[in-house]
Parts: C-alpha cells; sequence; structure tokens
C-alpha cells in the first residue's frame, strides 16, 4: 500500500500492543551541555535577527516586569498544558508514556518549531525524543495531525467569536459571503465520499471504524478541554500586553481581538507565527485605537516571551535521565490486542492512506490570502503535504539510506535544483534585496513542493497504490467540476446566488489556466490506466469522471489548456498507448455534455418560438417563411451566460500584450545575465518597480534561464530529462502503463509551459512524486519476502 509500511516489520507484543525497548539510562555529558547551550544561543540570536533588535525592545519597554513575568508566567502554564495534551494523543493511539518524555518531546518539537514550518517541526521535533521509546514516525505524525486538528477548530471558535465583537456581525457575513463556503464544502464532501466509496478496501473500512469506536470520545473531549484552557491562556498574555498599551480599552474587546490575532499565528503559514502575528495585531489592534507600533511591541513580547519558554526548556529536550527506562511503557488491558490496536506496518500504511486521501481531494482549493506585501496561494492541503515531508524525512533517515529515486539519479537532480534557488535567491538578495515574492511565493514553496513529492511516494508501495491515487485524483477532479457547474448554471437560472463568482470557469484554483492544467493533467493519468476499469461495471468509474474532466477544460476556454489537450489526444490515438475506447467514450460523453449546456439555456426560447409560429402558421400559413423570429425570443435569453468564454475583444490585445511583454523582457534578462541569472524575483520585482503592478514570466524555461542563468537551470533540465529516461526505460516492460502515465504528465508540462509559469503546480509534483518513486518501490518489493497478510 505505502513505502514506509512495506519495508518496516511490526513491533509489537503478541497481543498487537506496541512494546518499547529497554534501553540503558543515560545522563548529560559536559559535550551535551554545551550543545544544548550552544543550540539555544543560535536560535536566540536567529529570532532576534528575524524580528530585529530595535523592535524587540520596544516591545519589552513599554511593559512592566510584572506584566513580562505574568505573560512568561502564562506561555509556561499552556506549554505544560501542551506536554499533557500530548500524553492524552499519545493514549488515544496505544502507548502511555512517562511525564518527563513527554515534556522533552514538547520541549524539542517547539523548539523545531522556531526554525521551520511549524507542522514539519512539531513532527520532526517530538520524534527525535519519542523514538528512543519506540514510538514510530506514524504516531508521532497522526497525534501531531490530531491535535493540530483540535487546536484548529478550537482557535477558530474563538477567533471567529473575537470577530464578531471586533469587526461586526455585517462586515464578518460580508466576508463569509465572499468565499463561496457551501459551494466548497458540497464539492469537498462529494469527492471525499467518492473516493472513500472507489479506493476503501475492507482493511481502511476497519481502520477507520476503530478510529472512531466510542471508547476514543473521551480522549478527544480531553484533548479538547485541555486545547480550550491552553487558548485561553494564550489569550490571556495578548491581553496583559494590550492593557499595558492601551488601558482605555474595555476588556470584552481586548480579549475578542487577542482571540483573532491568536488565530491567526497559529495557522500553519509560518515559522512559529512570526509575521503572521505581526501583521495581524497591529490591523486588529489597530481597530480598538492601539497604535500601530505599540499593537507590533505587543506582539514582539509575546512572540519573544513564547520563544524564551521554549529555549529555556530546549535542553531538556537532550536530556536523559534513569526515568527514560521507563519513559514507554505496554499499552493498557482495555487497548491491547489486535483487535484495537493495528501493528506498526499496518497503522502506518493506514495513515499513509489517510494523507493521500486528504491531500487528493484538498489539493483542487487553493485560498489567497495578503502576506508580507503580496498575496500567498495556500492550498488546503498544504498542511498534509507538510505533514508528509516530515514524515518522509524521518522514515528515510530511520532507515538510513537515500530516498527512492536514488537508482536514476533523480535525488540528486531534485537536490541540485533546490541549490540553484537557493543560489538564485542569494544573488537576487545581493542585487536588489529580499522580495516578498521570492521570499514567499518561490523560495517557500519550494518546501511545499518537497512535501508534495513526498506524499507520491510515501503512497506508492504497488502498482495498486498507485491506481489508487489516480482514481482518487479522478473522482475528486470531476465532483469539483460537476458542482462548479452546477452552481454556475444555477446562478444563471436565477435558483440561487453565489456572491462573487469568477468570470471564468476556473473552479476554485484561482485562475482558468491553472485549472485547466490540473485538469488535463489527472485526465492524462486516468487514460494511462482506463484499462484497468475498462472491463464490466467499474468501466464508468473511468469514463464518465474522465468526461467531467474533459468538460472542464473545455468551459475553462484556457486557449493553452485547448491546445495542449488536442495535442495529447491525438498522440493518444496514434501511439495506442492507452485503451482507445475508454478514452472515445470520455471524448463523446464530454461533447454531449458541450452541446447540453450550450443548448440548455436556449430551450425556453425554441420552444416559445416553435409554439409562436406553430400558432401563427395555422391561420396564416405564407407568413412564416418570410417573418423573422419576434424580438420577444431574443428577450428571453439567459441574463448572463453560465460559462464565460474569451476576454473581450478590447481586453484580450492586452493580455496578449503583457504575455509577449514578459517574453521579451524576459529574454532580455537572460542575455544580460547569462550563466548565474539576475536572482530569484527580478522579473517581478524590476515591473513592479517600473510599472507598479506584478508580472511574472510567461514561459517557465525563460524563467529559470532569466532569474537562474544557464548554470542554475541545467539541473531543472536534468530533472526533467531525468524522468523522461526513466519512463521511456520502462515503456516496453510489463505492466507499463505507469511509464505512459509519466511520459503524460511531462508532456503536459512541457506544452503548457511554454506560454505559462505552471512550476508551481501542486498536482504535477504530487503526482511526480509517485510515479517516479514506483520503479524503486516495486524493486525493492521484488527483493523482500513478504510476511504473510493476517485474515480480515
Amino acid at each position: 500500500m505505502n513505502a514506509i509500511g512495506e519495508r518496516r516489520g511490526a513491533s509489537s507484543n503478541r497481543t498487537g500492543a506496541p512494546v518499547a525497548p529497554h534501553r540503558r539510562p543515560r545522563r548529560i555529558g559536559g559535550a551535551r551541555r554545551l550543545l544544548a547551550a550552544a543550540g539555544t544561543l543560535i536560535a536566540i540570536l536567529w529570532v532576534l535577527h528575524a524580528v530585529g533588535l530595535d523592535t524587540a525592545w520596544s516591545g519589552f519597554t513599554i511593559l512592566r516586569a510584572p506584566d513580562l513575568a505574568v505573560m512568561l508566567g502564562l506561555l509556561a502554564a499552556n506549554f505544560a498544558l501542551v506536554s499533557a495534551r500530548l500524553l492524552v494523543l499519545l493514549r488515544q493511539f496505544g502507548w502511555r508514556v512517562g511525564g518527563w518524555a513527554a515534556l522533552r518531546a514538547t520541549a524539542a518539537g517547539q523548539a523545531a518549531d522556531l526554525v521551520v514550518f511549524q507542522l514539519v517541526g512539531q513532527v520532526v521535533g517530538r520524534q527525535v525524543v519519542l523514538r528512543a521509546s519506540g514510538i514510530t514516525p506514524a504516531v508521532t505524525t497522526a497525534a501531531t495531525v490530531y491535535e493540530r486538528a483540535i487546536l484548529f477548530a478550537v482557535a477558530a471558535g474563538f477567533g471567529l467569536a473575537g470577530a464578531l465583537h471586533v469587526f461586526g456581525r455585517a462586515a464578518v457575513a460580508e466576508l463569509v459571503a465572499g468565499v463561496p463556503w457551501a459551494e466548497a464544502a458540497i464539492a469537498g464532501a462529494g469527492a471525499l465520499v467518492l473516493a472513500l466509496w472507489s479506493t476503501a478496501g475492507p482493511r481502511e473500512r476497519n481502520a477507520l471504524r476503530r478510529m472512531v469506536r466510542p471508547g476514543r470520545l473521551a480522549g478527544a473531549f480531553a484533548a479538547t478541554a485541555l486545547t480550550a484552557i491552553g487558548q485561553a491562556l494564550v489569550i490571556a498574555s495578548f491581553v496583559v500586553g494590550l492593557r499595558a498599551a492601551a488601558p482605555q480599552t474595555d476588556m470584552l474587546s481586548l480579549v475578542a481581538a487577542a482571540a483573532v490575532v491568536s488565530f491567526a499565528a497559529g495557522l500553519p503559514i509560518s515559522v512559529n507565527g512570526w509575521g503572521v502575528r505581526e501583521v495581524a495585531a497591529i490591523h486588529v489592534f489597530g481597530l480598538l485605537g492601539v497604535p500601530a507600533g505599540q499593537a507590533l511591541a505587543v506582539s514582539v513580547a509575546v512572540g519573544v516571551c513564547a520563544a524564551a519558554i521554549v529555549l529555556g526548556a530546549a535542553p531538556l529536550a537532550l536530556s536523559r535521565t534513569a526515568a527514560d527506562g521507563a519513559v514507554a511503557a505496554h499499552a493498557s488491558a482495555s487497548d491491547r490486542g489486535a483487535e484495537a490496536r493495528p501493528g506498526e506496518a499496518a497503522f502506518t500504511r493506514m495513515i499513509v492512506w489517510l494523507l493521500m486521501l486528504a491531500v487528493s481531494v484538498l489539493v483542487f482549493f487553493q485560498v489567497p490570502i495578503p502576506l508580507m506585501g503580496s498575496v500567498t496561494t495556500v492550498n488546503l492541503a498544504d498542511p498534509f503535504a507538510l505533514v508528509a515531508l516530515a514524515l518522509f524525512g524521518l522514515h528515510w533517515f530511520a532507515a538510513r539510506r537515500p530516498p527512492p529515486w536514488r537508482g536514476r539519479a533523480l535525488g540528486t537532480w531534485m537536490l541540485l535544483a533546490a541549490a540553484a534557488m537557493g543560489v538564485a535567491f542569494l544573488i537576487g538578495v545581493a542585487r536588489f534585496g529580499v522580495t516578498p515574492w521570492a521570499l514567499g511565493n518561490r523560495l517557500t514553496g519550494l518546501a511545499l513542493l518537497a512535501g508534495y513529492l513526498s506524499v507520491g511516494a510515501l503512497a506508492v508501495g504497488g502498482k495498486r497504490a498507485l491506481r489508487q491515487l489516480v482514481q482518487m485524483l479522478l473522482l475528486a477532479a470531476a465532483t469539483v467540476t460537476v458542482v462548479h457547474l452546477c452552481a454556475r448554471i444555477g446562478t444563471a437560472a436565477g435558483w440561487f446566488e453565489i456572491a462573487r463568482l469568477p468570470p471564468n470557469f476556473e473552479a476554485y484554483a484561482g485562475n482558468r489556466n491553472a485549472y485547466a492544467f490540473q485538469m488535463l493533467v489527472v485526465a492524462t493519468v486516468a487514460a494511462a490506466y482506463a484499462t484497468v476499469w475498462a472491463r464490466g461495471r467499474r468501466a464508468i468509474l473511468s469514463v464518465l469522471p474522465m468526461a467531467m474532466v474533459l468538460l472542464g477544460v473545455w468551459l475553462s476556454q484556457s486557449r493553452a489548456g485547448l491546445v495542449t489537450a488536442a495535442a495529447l489526444v491525438l498522440l493518444a490515438f496514434v501511439s495506442g498507448r492507452v485503451h482507445r475506447r475508454s478514452l472515445a467514450q470520455a471524448l463523446v460523453a464530454a461533447a454531449i455534455s458541450v452541446g447540453v449546456i450550450t443548448i440548455a439555456p436556449l430551450l425556453p426560447a425554441i420552444l416559445d418560438h416553435i409554439g409562436s409560429s406553430f400558432v401563427s402558421g395555422l391561420s396564416k400559413p405564407a407568413a412564416v417563411v418570410a417573418t423573422a423570429p419576434p424580438a420577444a425570443v431574443v428577450a428571453t435569453a439567459p441574463p448572463a451566460p453560465v460559462v464565460a468564454t474569451a476576454p473581450p475583444p478590447a481586453l484580450q490585445p492586452v493580455s496578449d500584450g503583457e504575455r509577449w511583454e514578459s517574453l521579451t523582457r524576459g529574454l532580455g534578462l537572460w542575455l544580460d545575465h547569462p550563466l548565474f541569472g539576475a536572482g530569484l524575483g527580478a522579473f517581478v520585482h524590476g515591473h513592479l518597480v517600473e510599472t507598479g503592478t506584478p508580472l511574472v514570466i510567461h514561459n517557465t524555461l525563460l524563467w529559470l534561464l532569466a532569474e537562474f542563468g544557464a548554470v542554475g537551470t541545467l539541473p531543472w533540465l536534468g530533472l526533467f530529462l531525468g524522468a523522461v529516461l526513466v519512463a521511456l526505460r520502462h515503456l516496453d516492460a510489463a505492466g507499463s502503463r505507469w511509464a505512459v502515465a509519466l511520459l503524460g504528465v511531462l508532456g503536459c508540462f512541457a506544452l503548457f509551459s511554454l506560454v505559462h509559469d505552471i512550476l508551481y503546480q501542486r498536482v504535477l509534483w504530487l503526482l511526480l512524486g509517485a510515479l517516479l518513486a514506483l520503479p524503486q518501490a516495486a524493486a525493492e518489493q521484488r527483493s523482500t519476502p513478504q510476511a504473510p497478510r493476517p485474515k480480515g
């Protein structure tokens, strides 16, 4: 089912309960103490550098010593509650650890949060400590995701209540109305149900039933209660600082504003909340009359106090005492048994399957968030991708072997490509400084792409797992298309009204070209695997969803999408590498759908015209031919089309003009810096300085050449060509559908990237991670003796 579960044996006793290995207690030596002190000092200096020494100092000068002491005490109490919550969550998965181990794991996780994304830091830092107790990365990952879900729900509830008080009911209602929450919820729920119905086998269903059994409700309630108390303590720490900065403001308003800022700081889109917390504090506290400088100072003071608590506890993470020998005990009698607790390998498979399911459904939902002067596109699947990145790294580090792409040197090309981006970023910093687009979009986004690669690589432990991933993506893409189409039809017909419906058919991708590319990539891999579903009743699971996905490409009216689709369809029929009948059936069904959508809005007018012509023809048969259709026929046309086609002629030259401008100026930028490029973000920064509007280069290769140079572009070309060679080597082998799918994805990327910058499309890297890891995973499975499967 997945790469991890097949490579690790279960570590459990006969009853299925996890057994902690007994390790000889060790104490901190002089080297460990020196390392802990050095690490703490480096982290403190990094925090001060990130925030700014003057800003950090101003945050303390407006606060009295008693205020700081109260804030430190509140945040220390929250730290203790987080440790207690970790104990409860680990017990939910059948593990009992000591309080000292939970405290050390919490310290390690929060210390790692100071330098990396919150989710990644939590998983990696905790696992460094908990692995000595025999706890696997899958258990740590599951507990952390469970914890973050509870924290998000509690913080969102507090934040919504605070927003209603600070912004007012009307402002919150307008914000909620501007986002198609109901439409997205229906699409997401429908895709989730279809994916579960089509891919969940008896093993997955049994595991899901175990996870939601009533006996776990008590633990969930305890974790929620601890989270609510901890969140209240964090809010109180903000209030203490605000009372010193704005004593004239009423207490209820301070609590409400602090709840909103605390929720924003907890979102997993920054490093330990820095940046997001400060921007939110200036805006929200400013509505209460708090000056921007004081709002920033309070936010920085809370952040520094929280960091001080974590750094003060960080040496605990490196300590080992005699208590470590009993840090993990056997599960209790109620938690034992194969019925209550799966083995390590089965549990890992289940966690990876859930990650694959979540990412496959949520990857089609994009949310733009203004951040640090630019708009950062956050995908709802991003948190799960970051968790997968941590799990993937922990597994391969523990296995002491490189990732599964080592056989074709693709891993080396990936590392060189990431290094090239780092060098380009440094060149840009030296030439024009740090820009939000280069740092927040491109450099930070590289970690997200690695996360999606990790999801695909984790999920692939065999060809069945890859088929499941393809089926999940296909059903999710088709559901998103159908729901969005119904929303547009209902709005055009006047059945209901959706505020801020985009003019183009783009679903939830934020851009019709990005949406068309998503649909094309999914349709390509689905066509490669259509042979598997071509027999019997299962054929409908591929033909109809594939037709809806192709329909979405047509409705988007993306010229690049339509041209790429035509080229890929022609190549598929000529090469014969796909199931032609299934593809033809999908094309016919998509064409019929296009005809119905086009004719349906005109049916009332056509029927009315036919009826009036028939009645008038009974009395005046000669006038039927000579009389033009009545004016009422035109008046009965719908007020707005269901699908917006290409932009008006007046706007089309502007769009094409900007595209040609990006190509010509990008070429000139490369010629000015041919070897090492102008630096990451150079083109966007230059155009923004000159015109005041951002513009990207509408060609992926030209963008790489302009900002990375020929030297920096070479690793990216090596990665692409290496993937092509992997597919070509296996194209004629038995069971080579994955190689056909890989060539189709790469071909789709190559064609589409000629006129758009699509290197950062998440679906692309999700599928590449699975398709590129499959050859190595399959080889390792053939060389590893398989353990007998348990019955049931």
